[in-house]
């Protein structure tokens, strides 16, 4: 994913990327979820349909917290030796 700014001037590029983007995803994954946080900080979700999204996101989820018990039992155990 790339860190580009965009200018603050114009807006509507951002909805554009966006289009874009969800033309390229939709065209070769059947369910999908993305979420971006826009240039006003506003939180902006996109998904193939409802109950996908949810389920997509959820899992997410649970990896990254799944993830982070990880690395904290790693942690205690470097602690304890």
């Amino acid at each position: 994913m790339s860190n580009t700014k965009f200018p603050e001037e114009d807006p509507d590029i951002e909805q554009e990327a966006l289009q874009r983007a969800l033309g390229i995803i939709g065209e070769f994954f059947h369910s999908y979820s993305l979420v971006v946080l826009d240039s006003d900080g506003i939180l902006n979700y996109y998904s193939s349909s409802y109950y996908e999204g949810k389920m997509l996101c959820s899992e997410a989820i649970a990896e990254m917290n799944k993830d982070n018990i990880n690395e904290e039992e790693e942690e205690e155990e470097e602690e304890e030796e």
